[in-house]
């Protein structure tokens, strides 16, 4: 029971988690981003990697997710999009297989 115990630190630490975003979460922006960018302490398996992004008219139609580095995610957004809170959902899975899922918000406002 002793090493079972002692070997969850390790298993859990092997957990895929994201490391850091762009645009960055809750960051204020004075023009769109042309992508979302998400990067990870590994690599992500393209085939579990979903991207979504809800703005203030509802969810923004993207492109296809990306694989652009060994340990990063991206996706194209609109150039259009208006000023607003935009949440950011993403999944993936990394070594290990388990699926990974967060959220983050970054504001859109445009400088008069």
């Amino acid at each position: 029971m002793l090493l079972l115990a002692l070997s969850l630190p390790i298993s859990l630490a092997a957990h895929m988690k994201l490391s850091r975003t762009l645009p960055g979460a809750d960051a204020t922006l004075s023009s769109p981003p042309e992508t979302v960018q998400l990067w990870f302490t590994q690599a992500p398996d393209p085939a579990v990697s979903r991207v979504a992004v809800t703005g203030p008219t509802g969810s923004v139609e993207l492109g296809e997710v990306q694989v652009v580095e060994e340990k990063s995610i991206s996706v194209r957004v609109p150039a259009g999009v208006p000023d607003g809170r935009y949440v950011v959902s993403w999944q993936a899975a990394g070594d290990d297989g388990h699926i990974q899922k967060g959220a983050f918000a970054f504001t859109l406002k445009r400088t008069q």
